[in-house]
């Protein structure tokens, strides 16, 4: 998948609005006769289902379902973690996903889980969030970022801008991680890391951190500051903690003959998935020179 900024020649074939920072960006997604609000959440491995619309809406799979698909297909998990603790995952038949001229890859199985975040998220916005479209589905586009028009746009691979003779792109290289969320490799005063592109997280700050990634950081002596928000009123985290909110010193793109990140046993990022947030994503020029960013400890998308 690539997610850059860049001129276009061709129409995409799906365009997905983003509306702000403070707030997911949503796709409307027809499956069969019904129509769901979905997160475009490329800090998720693959497209899930909230547990009460799957309930509602869907027919659970059989046993023998589930048995041939694992036999036949891949191993499905029984639970996944969250930032809340682990969740159970229940499978459901799938209708066929569209969302616009785009004919959404379905695999005709759908996991359903309880997210909290997409509770809260229903709470705020006063309407149901029912699932995330992951980083499995949206991969089979390529997707562009126009920030002028703010929107996201998904391309066809056999799209005319991306083929070899096109000019005038401005492209940032990225990675894809073991569980198949994109990334890029960006240096925090000298130390390398990486950081997953989560369409899922946002805040007003830069991104957001665990506790273990600061305390790399703190030990790298690379943090121009710290804080705690402990406030009436304020945020907290998923487990009621005040929030703490860090500055780091310069942060650029990490050169691409460098190492893509420091080896865990050596302490380094990326073992955890440090993300990047909405503000960061839509202007990566901030990280062609030296830059100070803001990040928030414990904070994770969808």
């Amino acid at each position: 998948m690539l997610l850059t900024a860049c001129g276009k020649t061709d129409e995409p074939v799906a365009i997905v609005p983003i509306q702000d920072s403070q707030t997911p960006i949503f796709m409307s997604v027809e499956a069969g006769a019904r129509t769901y609000r979905m997160v475009f959440d490329t800090g998720a491995s693959y497209t899930v289902i909230d547990s009460r619309t799957a309930t509602r809406d869907l027919r659970p799979m059989s046993d023998a379902a589930l048995s041939a698909w694992t036999r036949f297909g891949e191993p499905l998990g029984k639970s996944v973690s969250l930032l809340e603790g682990s969740a159970t995952i229940r499978y459901y038949e799938s209708p066929a996903l569209r969302y616009g001229q785009w004919a959404v890859a379905s695999r005709g199985i759908a996991p359903a889980i309880d997210l909290p975040l997409l509770t809260q998220w229903s709470m705020d916005l006063g309407a149901r969030v029912d699932g995330a479209v992951g980083a499995a589905t949206l991969s089979t586009l390529n997707w562009v970022l126009n920030r002028r028009d703010r929107r996201l746009e998904g391309y066809r691979f056999s799209s005319k801008i991306f083929r070899a003779e096109s000019t005038g792109m401005t492209c940032v290289p990225m990675l894809t991680l073991p569980e198949g969320t994109p990334a890029i490799s960006i240096e925090i005063d000298g130390h390398p890391a990486v950081m997953t592109i989560d369409t899922g997280y946002i805040g007003n700050t830069s991104g957001g951190l665990s506790v273990g990634d600061i305390a790399t950081l703190r030990y790298l002596s690379a943090l121009a500051g710290e804080m705690t928000i402990d406030k009436p009123g304020a945020d907290r985290d998923a487990k009621g903690k005040p929030v703490v909110v860090v500055k780091t010193k310069s942060v650029s793109l990490a050169p691409q003959h460098g190492r893509a990140c420091v080896p865990a046993d050596r302490g380094g990022l990326g073992s955890t998935r440090p993300r990047l947030s909405l503000q960061v994503r839509e202007d990566c020029s901030r990280l062609r020179s030296a830059s100070i960013l803001l990040f928030r400890a414990g904070a994770n998308g969808a």
